[in-house]
């Protein structure tokens, strides 16, 4: 078994509030066990688990950061004892803000934007345009078949 150091040198990194995803860059899922390679120079982490079950199943590992692409191999890993911290709290969220103190805080998702309509809901006074009716006639003659 491999053992990883805990270590985060997050005040050499930041100097002013950051927002950083609790997703995997690999996954897409959030990061259980928080790594990044000694090498890296930028805060985000990607999931251990992840990052090494992708290089056992590919024919030619590259032990590259996904991220910054910097040698991450097995003896340059780090977990991120910060990062851990951050996961740990009750946040449901994807993103955390990390202060240059060390502190952090969940960030709320900001609302998704609404979807374009298909019919555009008509404003009172405004001259409403008629919705395409079938060419082949009365729907009820040319039902729509499932199977």
């Amino acid at each position: 078994m491999i053992e990883f150091a805990r270590s985060c040198a997050v005040d050499d990194v930041i100097s002013s509030a950051v927002r950083i995803t609790l997703l995997c860059p690999l996954t897409r899922m959030r990061i259980g066990t928080p790594a990044r390679s000694e090498r890296c120079r930028h805060v985000e982490c990607f999931d251990l688990d992840a990052y090494l079950q992708c290089q056992r199943s590919s024919r030619t590992p590259k032990w590259q950061c996904p991220i910054c692409s910097a040698d991450a191999r097995p003896r340059r890993l780090r977990i991120c004892a910060w990062f851990e911290s951050a996961l740990t709290q009750p946040c449901d969220e994807r993103e955390v803000q990390l202060n240059a103190d060390g502190s952090h805080a969940c960030v709320a998702r900001e609302e998704m934007p609404a979807r374009k309509r298909k019919f555009p809901i008509p404003v009172e006074g405004e001259e409403s345009k008629p919705v395409p009716q079938n060419s082949a006639g009365d729907e009820e003659d040319n039902p729509i078949c499932l199977d």
